[in-house]
């Protein structure tokens, strides 16, 4: 157990060797399985086809559940 009067040195905790995932080297390949999403992408077309839509579309969804 951790005593909180005692002195924590970072740089003696271990190190991960590589990223097990990195969004960068995959960014450009599509994710979701077909046919999902589609409600979705339907709302966000229908949104960027409105001329007199508002012009902000929001995704407010938690992290790591495709808002990419």
């Amino acid at each position: 157990m951790f005593d909180l009067g005692q002195e924590l040195d970072l740089a003696e905790l271990p190190i991960a060797n590589g990223p097990s995932f990195s969004p960068h080297t995959e960014e450009h390949n599509a994710r979701c399985l077909s046919n999902t999403r589609t409600d979705l992408l339907r709302d966000i077309l229908l949104w960027a086809k409105d001329k007199d839509g508002k012009p902000i579309f929001l995704l407010s969804v938690m992290a790591g559940t495709g808002k990419s």
